[in-house]
């Protein structure tokens, strides 16, 4: 099994003042110079069906079922992705710097294509409050070729060069939990890959959870075999653990959503990190947000505190070090109105039967195979949310036990299917149309 590991540096010294040699292994107790590594690259110089790389090089190699060379990080193409790590308890990692992997595909230049690598750590989570870096700065300082091509499965290959990209990241972190996001760029913004951990004779890992945001929207990194890890290195010394000192400061409580529907996920942290050992957390919530009101909510002692929309409410989270106690500042997340969450309404094809006209009450809506009905989410004809959008036709009021006449007119595009008309209405007000007695009518 592959794991995230640590590869220590250990040194020995010999000297003839016994009282010189003691002193050394005290300090170099404290203080040793080693790297981080998150997981290999490298499947060998043969390839699974016996092709020798180059010389000088070896492969890193697709594991079945795996499809994916690499995943999208560009700056330019609003991606990046993200990868935890832990610091020890007892210990300071001092990070000089770290090290991430990428390829364009076809690219034969002698030097490295990339140019720009952004890298902010976040504590406890993906989304946690950042504790380095953002994702504006460039923090570049090398790149070099790793002497390793990226192939698929089987298909050995030599236009996919590896590249090391080295950047400067000089921060100190205590014990803990900790999530890089990053992003890279090439010359001229071009298309580029970051390759993912590679173990011989795997698919996937025990403890792979690397995550994947696209325009800010983080989802897990995986392919057919799985989840999948990013590799990286983080160089660092290291220390003994220092105690949190000083009155916290957490700034604002950040949300990860200001409005959702019932039932979407968020995640509450501070703005502002408490470093040290000691620091402990109560997150509180309120109906108002007036001082005063705020109860604690049972269990939620993390740095960061993820929950579910349920009702509008207000969060601040308590952050004590050596007895001393400061609230953020609270948040606000709103329940979003239910109207406006209910599920997208589109068609899934363009080519074969569509809903030509649709009466019901005040509402008598109609469309051709050319046209495209109004209001948000549609696709052609009347596969539309009536509930908001410009010039999407008034969803009409009806009472609930009453009866309503209706009718649905539905027609060919191309293909001729045998159909099948049903209608929902979401009677509690919930924003679903699964619940029970909430289809009101279906044809045979």
């Amino acid at each position: 099994m592959q794991t995230k590991f640590t590869l220590n540096s250990l040194f020995r010294f010999w000297t003839r003042h016994l009282g010189f040699f003691m002193a050394f292994i005290l300090s170099s107790a404290l203080v040793m110079a080693q790297p981080y590594v998150n997981g290999t690259l490298s499947t060998g110089a043969t390839s699974s069906n016996n092709i020798a790389a180059p010389a000088g090089f070896t492969w890193s190699e697709v594991q079945n079922p795996n499809t994916n060379a690499g995943f999208g990080a560009s700056i330019t193409n609003n991606f990046k992705v993200g990868d935890n790590f832990v610091v020890p308890p007892g210990l300071t990692w001092n990070i000089s710097s770290m090290v991430f992997y990428g390829y364009q595909t076809g690219y034969a230049g002698a030097t490295s294509p990339f140019t720009t690598v952004r890298v902010a750590i976040h504590s406890g989570s993906i989304t946690g409050p950042i504790v380095f870096g953002d994702q504006t700065t460039n923090r570049f300082a090398s790149s070099a070729n790793s002497n390793v091509y990226r192939i698929f499965n089987a298909t050995p290959g030599t236009t996919r060069i590896i590249w090391s990209i080295t950047a400067n990241t000089s921060v100190s972190l205590t014990a803990g939990t900790y999530w890089i996001e990053y992003a890279t760029d090439v010359t001229g913004g071009a298309n580029h890959f970051l390759p993912g951990k590679t173990v011989v004779g795997q698919a996937t890992q025990p403890g792979n959870n690397a995550q994947q945001s696209n325009a800010g929207v983080w989802a897990p990194l995986t392919d057919a075999g799985g989840p999948q890890d990013m590799p990286f290195i983080i160089n660092y010394t290291s220390g003994a653990a220092v105690p949190c000192s000083g009155t916290p400061a957490p700034g604002n409580t950040v949300s990860t959503i200001p409005t959702g529907c019932a039932g979407t996920p968020f995640t509450l942290s501070p703005q502002n990190a408490t470093t040290g050992t000691g620091v402990t957390y109560f997150y509180q919530t309120s109906p108002t947000g007036a001082a005063g009101t705020f109860t604690n909510i049972p269990g939620a002692t993390n740095s960061s505190y993820s929950s579910t929309v349920t009702s509008t409410a207000f969060y601040q989270v308590l952050v004590t070090c050596g007895g001393v106690t400061t609230a953020s500042t609270p948040v606000q997340v709103s329940l979003t109105p239910v109207t406006q969450c209910y599920c997208a309404s589109t068609a899934t094809s363009n080519a074969d039967e569509d809903i030509f006209n649709v009466t019901v009450g005040t509402l008598n809506s109609s469309s051709t195979c050319a046209t495209t009905a109004p209001g948000p989410g549609s696709v052609r004809n009347l596969y539309s949310n009536y509930t908001s959008g410009t010039g999407a036709p008034t969803a009409p009021n009806l009472i609930q036990g009453l009866n309503a006449p209706f009718s649905v007119q539905i027609g060919t595009c191309g293909g001729n299917y045998g159909n099948s008309v049903a209608i929902f209405i979401d009677l509690n007000q919930n924003g679903l149309f699964t619940d029970a007695g909430e289809r009101v009518y279906v044809s045979p």
